[in-house]
């Protein structure tokens, strides 16, 4: 164990000694940054496949608390894993399983990544789980921060997740940060693998013989606009102009405002300010009192002067760990577990439809999802997942080293949780450098994988030793099985 002290909090990067090369330079400065910054206030416990990441470590857990720091979740809310048992026979295989699958699964970047020959379309209003997002929104308020539940019960009262609800987020928020996302997008995402590291995969289990199929993909373009909309709305109530505007609205009486600037926070100034409460912050009624009859001309060199405060959208301030907090983290929670339904039912499809193609049923499936604010413990986890007792897990290693099937062991020290696979130990251009698709190949062949796309940024020894990472995370879970690969299927952009 690597312990860290920050000015706000500590850390621990679990299962790994000071010795271990493991976990590299950039990774720990990125975790001491973290641990120094006033949104971070709880034990934090990182997982030992560990590396750096945009806006927040890889491989981070932490109780919830009063702040909220969206890029900690990240872009790709609700990414995991899904895996199902199709049963004992495989009946297609090589380039006609793939083809097959790929036929009807669409896979890729962009506009191409939601075509497939003979894919069928799903219909949100019709199946989407409403209902379960809503239960599982109300069990979020029995570990919500107590400055996030009147939010959260409105919402619910006010009839919670529905087609209205997923429009609006489409439109109003996801939809701003992208030209060619739409609600249209979204719905058509449903079912689609995406690109990267994203992957689908048949796997035979090493203990009964079972076949297997396991998806990792997560919430498509919706999670990633909606972190990108409440990232920016982060950083936009964290504004250093708001030192400004107080100064312009502090020479005038408070009568002139609908608020009270001492007692409304910073982002809220800021939200008054720049119209986000719906009404104009200048009260014109009471200036019209004072000054209707006797000087009218001072209604409009007041109102004009107030108004300098508004801040200039250009010249907006912060950092990468900008923080949510109240109402505004309330409303970034809603959209954000919504997104995690949105992609464990994203998993769901593609595995159905995987069983479709093989003529069979799933007999058993397990879940687990490595980018969200888990709604059960209240634990913030950025690629780690929770490993409590009684309950499996998946924790995936590379193209052909195939993924474990472990079961927790509901470890407070770490933080109930355990890492979500072996973890880069290179970057993708690195990797282009190291290794060849020739080379790849030729390892998969050694191992019995068939795979069609031989992504150089993907080759196994990108990845961490999975020796190491199995004997990393003992403490936290227990190995019951693993699923070797047979079959692996990638986007070939």
């Amino acid at each position: 164990m690597i312990e860290l002290e920050g000015a706000e909090t500590s850390a621990r990067v679990m299962g790994l000694d000071g010795d271990s090369d493991l976990i590299d330079d950039a990774c720990l400065t990125q975790i001491r940054t973290m641990i120094d910054h006033e949104a971070f206030d709880g034990p934090v416990r990182i997982m030992p496949d560990a590396h750096w990441g945009k806006g927040s470590v890889v491989g981070f857990t932490m109780p919830l608390g009063e702040y909220v720091v969206p890029n900690v979740v990240g872009v790709d809310i609700g990414c995991g894993m899904t895996a199902g048992r199709l049963g004992d026979d495989l009946p297609l295989e090589g380039e006609t399983l793939d083809q097959a699958i790929r036929e009807q699964i669409p896979m890729g970047f962009g506009p191409d990544g939601l075509e497939a020959p003979e894919r069928e379309y799903y219909h949100v209003g019709d199946s989407f789980p409403w209902g379960r997002a809503n239960r599982r929104l109300e069990a979020f308020l029995e570990v919500a921060h107590e400055d996030y539940r009147e939010t959260l019960a409105s919402f619910l009262e006010a009839g919670g997740y529905d087609l209205d609800y997923f429009k609006t987020l489409c439109a109003e928020r996801a939809g701003t940060q992208s030209s060619y996302f739409s609600v249209r997008t979204a719905i058509e995402s449903v079912g689609t693998l995406g690109s990267g590291n994203h992957f689908l995969e048949i796997g035979q289990s090493a203990t009964t013989g079972a076949y297997w199929v396991i998806v990792h993909s997560g919430s498509r373009g919706l999670g990633a606009n909606t972190a990108e909309y409440w990232q920016a709305e982060a950083a936009r109530l964290h504004d250093d102009r708001v030192d400004d505007a107080r100064a312009i609205l502090e020479t005038y009486p408070t009568r002139y405002l609908q608020f009270d600037p001492e007692a409304t926070s910073d982002s809220d100034v800021l939200e008054w300010l720049q119209g986000g409460m719906g009404e104009d912050f200048v009260d014109y009624e009471a200036l019209k009192s004072d000054f209707l009859e006797d000087d009218p001309s001072r209604i409009e060199t007041i109102s004009t002067a107030l108004k300098a405060a508004v801040p200039d959208p250009e010249e907006a301030t912060g950092d990468d760990l900008e923080y949510l907090e109240g109402r505004h983290a309330a409303r970034y929670l809603i959209d954000m577990i919504f997104c995690q339904h949105y992609a464990a039912e994203n998993r769901r499809v593609m595995l159905e439809t995987v069983a479709d193609v093989l003529d069979t049923s799933l007999d058993d499936r397990i879940e687990s999802t490595h980018n969200y604010i888990d709604f059960r413990d209240g634990i913030i986890r950025k690629g780690a997942t929770r490993a409590y007792e009684g309950e499996r897990v998946l924790v995936p290693f590379n193209m052909a080293d195939g993924t474990l099937i472990c079961e927790g062991r509901s470890n407070p020290a770490w933080n109930y949780s355990v890492c979500h696979g072996a973890g880069r130990v290179m970057s993708r251009t690195q990797a282009h450098e190291e290794f060849d698709a020739e080379a790849i190949a030729t390892e998969l062949e050694a191992n019995g994988v068939h795979s069609s796309v031989l992504p150089v940024d993907e080759a196994p020894g990108a990845y961490k030793d999975c020796d190491v990472i199995e004997t990393a995370i003992r403490e936290t879970a227990s190995v019951v099985d693993r699923l070797e690969v047979v079959h692996n299927l990638k986007a070939d952009s």
